[in-house]
């Protein structure tokens, strides 16, 4: 897989950001949160609001 990103300035590459996957799906990267439930394999993330808007935009949406 080999992803694109679609919002988020990130110059090091450890700040929040979205990527098209080219699978259908939207990839994010953030702030780990506990406290809630995630399933076998998944993590909770925490991004800004604007990331979202941001890469419903480069989408199309």
């Amino acid at each position: 897989m080999n992803p694109e990103q679609i919002a988020g300035d990130c110059r090091n590459g450890d700040c929040p950001a979205a990527f098209d996957t080219r699978d259908g799906n939207v990839a994010v990267r953030g702030v780990p949160l506990t406290g809630i439930h995630a399933g076998d394999g998944e993590l909770i993330v925490s991004v800004p609001a604007e990331i979202i808007k941001e890469a419903a935009r480069a989408l199309g949406g």
